[in-house]
């Protein structure tokens, strides 16, 4: 072999080091951005707000008398939900907490695996009542820093201090993706997720004024114009 060859074969051997190391780099990157994202959500404690399920099931949160409805259809596997809950968090802690609106949570499934993640929130939720918001922010978290699978049901169930057996009986009959993604089918401005829209007073959902990923500020304005309709 000749000493052509031999300089070659090892610039090619190192030049797969390289792009090896690059690759680690990348995906080192991108696990860091999304726990960041996650880190800086803010924490709320959910047992302080009013919650329920609305007449088909959906998951909602806030006063009841609150003049609108933020309504917010997610998939906890999706990219840009995730990246979306620090935004999210600051519109729960401005304007529902302090009753000025509900949010409502509407699940739409971007593949196979994300039925099982709804599965995992609406059987907590069953096996312990109350407990859907917290689930919520736990899928968000181990969706945005691991790959989802058969595990992370495990440790979904860990970590909200659920019996794992028990979980995965729920799951054959939770089902409430099926009539979200329905509702969802129901408008052509929801063309993926996130896709906000609102209600006014417990009225039909429309997708005017927000645009489908709205800021705290545009959320403010929503409803100040919607507290004036109501008058």
């Amino acid at each position: 072999m000749t000493n052509k060859v031999k300089n070659s074969e090892k610039q090619q051997t190192k030049l797969f080091v390289i792009l090896g190391i690059v690759a680690v780099a990348v995906i080192a990157i991108g696990a860091f951005i999304a726990l960041q994202n996650n880190s800086d959500a803010i924490a709320l404690d959910y047992s302080t707000i009013p919650q329920g399920r609305t007449e088909d099931g959906a998951f909602i949160l806030g006063d009841p008398e609150a003049p609108v409805t933020i309504v917010a259809f997610e998939d906890f596997l999706c990219p840009h939900c995730q990246s979306y809950q620090t935004e999210l968090h600051e519109i729960l802690q401005q304007y529902v907490v302090t009753g000025q609106a509900r949010f409502e949570f509407r699940m739409l499934p971007i593949s196979e695996t994300s039925r099982i993640s709804f599965g995992l929130a609406e059987c907590s939720d069953e096996l312990e009542p109350n407990s859907f918001w917290d689930a919520h922010d736990t899928l968000f978290r181990i969706a945005s820093t691991t790959r989802f699978n058969n595990a992370s049901s495990r440790d979904f169930a860990e970590q909200m201090g659920l019996t794992y057996s028990d979980v995965l009986d729920c799951l054959a009959t939770a089902d409430q993706y099926e009539t979200d993604g329905a509702l969802a089918n129901q408008f052509d401005e929801v063309t993926g997720t996130p896709s906000v829209g609102w209600r006014l007073n417990g009225g039909p959902i429309r997708f005017d004024i927000i645009n489908r990923r709205p800021n705290p500020a545009q959320v403010g304005t929503l409803i100040q114009l919607a507290a004036s309709q109501s008058q």
